[in-house]
């Protein structure tokens, strides 16, 4: 009468997508948002400008594609940073990042203070040695001799970054003679 293989109560299939439709959907997403970001204060922006229902629902796309834009970023969205609520992030340095560092320090980009400047000090005083102050006091003092003024010292330091420390013509005449 009743089959019994028939009885038992198998849950239909599910639809599951695919892990490359959800990396493609993820993208998909991620882009929309970038875009929605660039387009909607620009479109509210746009003539007549007036404060109404159109331009609430262009903020409203602007504040939800920022909020996913930094949950994607982060891992915690805006919202969520807002809320008192919310736990404080773990701060440990990711992979990536240790992965630069360690790429950094192998080039000597990046070391630490043992090894001599630190970078705040390499990006700001470049090759510059210990009196360099003197150096340039030196170098004030005899094109005022000269009868030059300060617009042919900018000049010639100008020329020296653009041609990545090279040494100008004149430079070199002073320095040789």
């Amino acid at each position: 009468m009743s089959n019994p293989s028939a009885s038992t109560n198998n849950p239909p299939p599910t639809r599951s997508s695919s892990p490359p439709q959800n990396a493609q959907f993820e993208s998909l997403k991620k882009t929309t948002a970038v875009a929605l970001i660039i387009l909607c204060p620009s479109i509210a922006l746009l003539p007549p400008r007036k404060l109404d229902l159109y331009t609430f629902a262009l903020g409203s796309m602007f504040a939800a594609s920022a909020n996913h834009l930094t949950y994607t970023y982060t891992g915690r969205s805006i919202f969520q940073r807002l809320s008192s609520t919310s736990k404080p992030v773990e701060r440990t340095p990711n992979e990536r990042y240790k992965e630069v560092q360690r790429r950094l320090r192998e080039q000597g980009i990046v070391g630490s203070e043992k090894e001599g400047k630190r970078v705040w000090e390499k990006v700001w005083m470049g090759d510059e040695t210990e009196g360099w102050r003197e150096r340039r006091v030196e170098e004030e003092k005899q094109v005022f001799e000269k009868g030059e003024g300060y617009g042919s010292l900018i000049a010639r330091h100008f020329r020296d970054v653009f041609w990545s420390g090279k040494k100008s013509g004149a430079r070199q005449d002073n320095e040789s003679g």
